[in-house]
């Protein structure tokens, strides 16, 4: 990713994120022959599992300055940020690594949709919490709208 391609820090969110800085320098890049490490995405609020994606170091470090989380994209061999033609991006929150250290866990908030089919989540599941509360609201909108 060039300079001018990479993503600007968005001074919004930048510092509103938890990272476990000592965890992340043991991240094993080396681990695996191609450099990146699987990057489970989930969102911050509700908990679900919103996709799966791969680092390498260099995506690890412009997530952790611009608080947007980014890739590498193994089908377009480069580096991506999440939304950068959608506009759907990931906010960072939250960033841990897993007891191997060749796992990241990152917890975001979506700004939209998260994949790229327009799913909330690329396993077509509705991101909301599963609680009463919620298909409480939900049907009380509904009957708002009918009425």
């Amino acid at each position: 990713m060039t300079s001018a391609t990479q993503p600007k820090l968005n001074r919004s969110i930048a510092g509103r994120f938890i990272i476990n800085n000592f965890a992340l320098m043991k991240v094993d890049f080396k681990k695996y022959k191609d450099g990146l490490v699987p990057a489970v995405v989930q969102d911050y609020v509700t908990q679900k599992v919103l996709m799966l994606g791969f680092m390498d170091e260099e995506a690890l470090k412009i997530t952790e300055q611009t608080g947007l989380v980014s890739f590498y994209s193994r089908s377009k061999k480069r580096l991506w940020t999440k939304g950068e033609e959608s506009g759907n991006h990931l906010q960072l929150r939250q960033m841990l690594v897993d007891c191997d250290n060749d796992t990241l866990l990152i917890k975001a908030e979506p700004t939209g949709p998260v994949c790229h089919t327009g799913a909330d989540t690329c396993w077509s599941e509705k991101n909301h919490k599963d609680d009463f509360l919620y298909y409480l609201e939900q049907n009380f909108r509904l009957q708002c709208l009918t009425h």
